[in-house]
Formats: C-alpha cells, structure tokens, sequence
C-alpha cells in the first residue's frame, strides 16, 4: 500500500506540533524517528515521504526538546522536559470486522460517559484507529504537576496520576489498552493517516457520528484502493495447538485479575504459572516450600490448560514482587512487570480442578483483601476472613481479554 496520507491529513488536532516527537514505521517495517521538529502538514508530507512511510505516529506527551529523546533507563543524557501529556485511550477488539467495531465502540462510549464526570480532563477528540478500533484523547486540565520543577520527579508524577485513572476505570469495567494510557512514552496514530494493515484511514469522527452504530458511518472512512475488505462478522479463526491435546479457540476471552492491591500505591499480589502439569499434586511440594521460604499463609491453585496457576493473595511491596518472579523464574510475569508496573494474571475459566494450599505456621502475612475477594468467589476461604492484617479495598482490578 503506497502512499500513507489520507486527504484528512492535518496538524490541527496535535497540540503544539513543535513539542511533539514523531515516528514512522517504514515500507521494509524499519522504525524511524524525525530527527527536526514538525511543525507544519507540509513537513510532515516530507518526512512521511522521504522515509517512505507505512504508519505515522505521534509522541502522546509534548516536550521541551521532542528531537532524540532518552530512553528511560537511559543515564548518559539529560533528563527530557515534559511539558504536557494527553491522557489517551486505545479501544481494540480483534480481529478487524464490522461486529468488532462496533463492539469497540461501545467500549469507548462507555470511557466516554465516565470522564464525563471528571472536570480536571477535557476532551480533544474521538478517532476511528482504521482498524480494529478507537483512540479516545483527553486534555489534562490539572496542571499542578506540570509545574514540577525536578524533570524526573514531574514525568513520574504524571504517570503515578494516570496510574490512579486507569485503575479507577478498569474497576468500573472499562476495556482498554491499560499501558498506552498510563506510559508517558507512548505514541498514537495520526489520524489523517492510513493504517498499513487494513488501507483504511485513521479518522477523527463528530461526537455525533461516534454516537451513531458503526454500520450508519463505516462506509464514509477514506481507504485506499487494496484496502482489506471489511467482514460484517467476526472471522472464524483457526485453532491454535499450545501442546499435545491442548487447543485454545482464537477469540476466547479471559478474564484477568491485576496484581495492583486497589487502594494502596506500590502492594502487589504474588503468582506463579507453571508448566506442564495435569494434575493439583504435581507442584505442590514446590507450592509449599516457596509459601514456606516467603513466609505466604494462603494460595489458591488451579489446573487449566496444561498448566498450573497459583495465586498468593497477599499484600507486597513492588520491590519484594520483582525479587520474588526473579527468584522463581515467572518470566513471562516479571516482564510485565518491569514493562508496565504491574501484571495481568489470568484467573480460572474453566479449571481441571482448583485447590488452597495452607501454611499453619505463617500468621505474620498481610493478605490483600481485593484478591482474596476475588478468590473467596470462586474457592471456599471462609476460615480465613477473622484473618488480623488486610491491606486494600474490596474491589479488584479485572479485565476481560481476547486471545487473538
């Protein structure tokens, strides 16, 4: 697909372009970033052109320098100057199909309507991605921490504040990309852009068309001439095999427990997934000398997949959660982790068989009482609620996802 600009193409909907890091994913998908600040449409048509580009992105956060920005682990340079960041929502459900988008986008209204509520964010804009879904885009009209004047110091705050978002509208049910709202370092598609999977245009909509169902507006999007049909309905994927005897159906939702304690700011659960185990007994001796070597009082296990998860519903600080998925080597786990602070975790759909592990000798724990709520629905707990030290309020941090 030739030629990524629609004839929507505008600056008008980037706050303060020059503030603004831009990046393209390339024909031969080779990621580059524009090296000189954009300002105007026509510069952007350049820089699109010269590197032949097949996706345009633009930085969710303005800065005082937006050209080579460090990475955040990053020592060498100086740190970067934020001097705003647009609070945005990214609203997918795959695979792309009429019904999907439309899924998505009553996803999105419903984001809509609670922000509504919210008179620190301000609305900027709706798009349709051009492909599985929607950006939603808020100015944060709160700028106190703005004014921070330790760079670092006012970025981390930032993300603390996005942190406190995110968690709220995830406890309220909302589905949405959980890490491009938080992440300070995110960029967005720039609507006026075509999408370099489906031809279709990314394109800002009227809250009047948003509200509409997609099947009254779809048609009206710009695409190019190959663009990828549209399916009215959700394709019928093929199976995939994960082991001998084991088959997950693409497009089955899960549903996931988050590892933040909701009402505290750094406590997380502990979790373990290990492989390749059929039955409850097998790991369990290892189960109950890691509760014994951690000093866990509870865990609930499950068989599901092939797999065994086990959930600690207790209470630990982030440091102590990083050290433990290290030690016991959750790499899948602790990568999330250090990746977005927290990590999903899935609880049980349809288990083998469940069970609690208990350590008698272990009373100096503090359980968190949102997982242990959301155990105490599925496996009988009842013993341990005159338990003495709670952390965290009663409602956890869940999710629905799609396996694509």
């Amino acid at each position: 697909m030739a030629g990524c600009e629609a004839s929507s193409l505008s600056l008008d909907v980037v706050d303060q372009p020059l503030r603004r890091q831009f990046r393209v994913r390339t024909d031969n998908n080779f990621w580059v970033t524009s090296e000189n600040k954009i300002g105007t449409v026509v510069k952007l048509q350049r820089f699109i052109q010269r590197k032949r580009a097949k996706d345009v992105y633009y930085s969710t956060s303005s800065w005082l320098d937006p050209t080579n920005l460090p990475r955040l682990r990053e020592k060498t340079k100086h740190y970067p100057v934020m001097l705003d960041h647009d609070v945005v929502f990214d609203i997918d459900v795959a695979p792309f199909s009429l019904q999907n988008i439309e899924r998505a986008r009553k996803y999105a209204v419903e984001i809509y309507h609670i922000m509504k509520e919210k008179p620190t964010y301000r609305f900027h804009y709706v798009a349709f991605s051009g492909s599985k879904g929607f950006h939603l885009v808020y100015k944060d009209l709160a700028r106190d921490i703005f004014s921070v004047p330790n760079p670092k110091e006012r970025e981390e705050r930032v993300r603390e504040q996005r942190h406190i978002l995110v968690d709220e509208l995830i406890s309220r049910g909302c589905v949405f990309d959980t890490k491009i709202t938080s992440d300070t370092r995110r960029i967005i598609r720039m609507p006026g852009t075509f999408h370099g999977s489906t031809g279709w245009a990314c394109t800002i909509l009227s809250l009047d068309v948003f509200m509409q169902p997609t099947k009254t507006w779809i048609r009206t999007i710009e695409k190019q001439s190959d663009a990828a049909v549209l399916p009215r309905w959700k394709r019928n994927k093929k199976t995939k095999h994960l082991r001998k005897n084991v088959v997950v159906e693409e497009g089955h939702p899960l549903l996931q427990i988050n590892s933040r304690v909701s009402g505290t700011k750094q406590h997380h659960c502990l979790a373990l997934i290990l492989n390749n185990m059929d039955t409850l007994e097998a790991g369990t001796g290892v189960v109950k000398d890691i509760m014994v070597n951690e000093h866990l009082p509870l865990a609930v296990q499950w068989i599901e997949q092939g797999k065994k998860y086990v959930l600690f519903p207790v209470s630990k600080e982030k440091a102590h959660v990083k050290k433990f998925l290290h030690s016991y080597q959750q790499k899948s786990l602790l990568n999330q982790f250090e990746r977005l602070e927290h990590f999903w975790f899935n609880l049980p759909q349809e288990p083998d068989s469940i069970d609690i592990v208990v350590n008698d000798n272990e009373v100096g724990s503090c359980f968190s009482r949102p997982h242990f709520e959301a155990m105490y629905k599925i496996v009988e707990l009842k013993d341990f609620l005159n338990y003495d030290e709670w952390m965290g309020n009663e409602k956890p941090l869940l999710r629905i996802v799609v396996i694509e």
